[in-house]
């Protein structure tokens, strides 16, 4: 994955691949705000559920940047409910996203 960061607001997020955390864990991918990091297990599996864990991981970081209070479950529903549907919004409208990154150059 050629992903090595991300900017949310104010702040950089480190993207690690195959991290040790998430073998401990069990998980995916995570999100860590105290660390600005997100983490996405790249192993066996097709670069499409990877992409979709990342962007998952992404909402998270938009929830913390915008100060959301909302309890941890709900916002992990959210981010079940939302990051799919963003991740086929991007891959089935190649066209719509670069003229909308052209637009906000």
């Amino acid at each position: 994955m050629k992903i090595k960061a991300i900017k949310v607001g104010a702040h950089r997020y480190a993207v690690e691949v195959d991290s040790p955390h998430l073998t401990e864990d069990g998980d995916w991918a995570q999100h860590s705000g105290r660390r600005r990091r997100l983490d996405v297990d790249t192993r066996d599996r097709p670069a499409s559920a990877v992409a979709e864990d990342l962007v998952h991981e992404i909402v998270h970081a938009l929830f913390l940047d915008a100060g959301s209070d909302i309890d941890r479950d709900e916002e992990e529903a959210i981010c079940t409910m939302l990051g799919p549907r963003l991740t086929a919004f991007l891959a089935d409208n190649p066209d719509a996203v670069r003229e909308l990154l052209r637009m906000l150059k």
